[in-house]
């Protein structure tokens, strides 16, 4: 049993939860774990992470929104999500475009919400469905 990007669709904490890219089956997406990355990135994106970002300086040039999609695509991230500070933040279409080519969900939430919530969030719940699955390892 896995925390699926669907879950975290559906069930969280944040209502606010904007996805800007087409909608896949998350239910087939794996969050293993969650990070915080920011430009430049580096490799420390594992398979599989819910990328977290406050896009510091896309708002001073906006393809650095594609430049962090392609790095985590390229790095197998679960999907990326963007807490936006402003309207000069505002993701470009070309962006989103890339986003949906390489089949990399991006969601954004408004800026008061604190990434760290979202990142302890996810954290729990991953926890929680690992728990449920040494559950029922052993009770089989």
């Amino acid at each position: 049993m896995y925390y699926t990007l669907a879950d975290f669709y559906q069930y969280n904490q944040v209502p606010d939860l904007l996805l800007l890219t087409k909608k896949t089956d998350f239910s087939k997406i794996q969050i293993a774990s969650a990070c915080f990355q920011e430009i430049p990135m580096d490799d420390s994106i594992r398979p599989n992470e819910l990328v977290l970002s406050t896009a510091a300086g896309c708002d001073v040039n906006k393809e650095f929104y594609t430049q962090m999609i392609r790095f985590a695509a390229d790095y197998h991230a679960a999907a990326l999500l963007y807490t936006l500070r402003d309207e000069s933040y505002a993701i470009p279409n070309s962006a989103i475009a890339c986003a949906d080519a390489l089949g990399l969900p991006v969601f954004t939430i408004p800026w008061e919400y604190r990434l760290s919530d979202v990142h302890a969030f996810v954290v729990q719940q991953i926890q929680e469905k690992k728990l449920v699955d040494c559950k029922i390892k052993l009770d089989t």
